[in-house]
């Protein structure tokens, strides 16, 4: 399992989720974007990705984060660290990244 494929497997879709995550953005006119980090991605609250703590403390709204950790976890999205962003592993497939895209840009709508 843990070969260079495989990594480079889940790095793409990690990809593919901050693809969805910057589409929803541009689709509701909102100032953030994705964050990148292989198979790792997210929402940063911010137009500009963070460069440091302060900026990346900025991108930070523990409300709405948990608010958007209840909400995926009641429709069987489980992000394990709150602040961190969901990451793709070796069980998931390209099916599980666009539900779990589908339902951040149903939270997204429901919020803005």
């Amino acid at each position: 399992m843990l070969t260079e494929d495989a990594f480079n497997r889940i790095s793409a879709l990690g990809s593919r989720m901050a693809d969805g995550i910057d589409a929803i953005c541009r689709d509701l006119d909102l100032p953030c974007r994705a964050f990148r980090i292989g198979p790792r991605s997210g929402l940063c609250l911010t137009p500009e990705l963070p460069r440091n703590y302060a900026e990346a403390h900025l991108s930070m709204d523990f409300d709405m984060l948990d608010a958007r950790r209840v909400f995926m976890a009641n429709r069987g999205y489980w992000d394990c660290i709150v602040s961190a962003g969901p990451q793709a592993s070796f069980a998931h497939g390209k099916e599980d990244i666009d539900g779990y895209v589908d339902l951040l840009h149903e939270f997204m709508k429901n919020i803005k």
